[in-house]
């Protein structure tokens, strides 16, 4: 159980990362911009779930 939640948080930290280098890639580009809002927060709601899922592990 614990080791799924710290799996997780490492995907998800991955995927902030994916999405810093798109955000490099695209800044001077309208649609960039776009893609990057909607990651960071499709990201930031993974993120809050996996330390979630985490805290939750960690209790048991």
């Amino acid at each position: 159980m614990r080791s799924k939640s710290i799996f997780s948080f490492g995907w998800a930290l991955l995927f902030i990362m994916v999405v810093g280098q798109m955000f490099i890639a695209f800044a001077s580009d309208y649609v960039g911009w776009v893609l990057f809002s909607v990651f960071f927060i499709g990201g930031y709601i993974i993120l809050r779930r996996a330390v979630k899922a985490y805290r939750y592990a960690k209790g048991l």
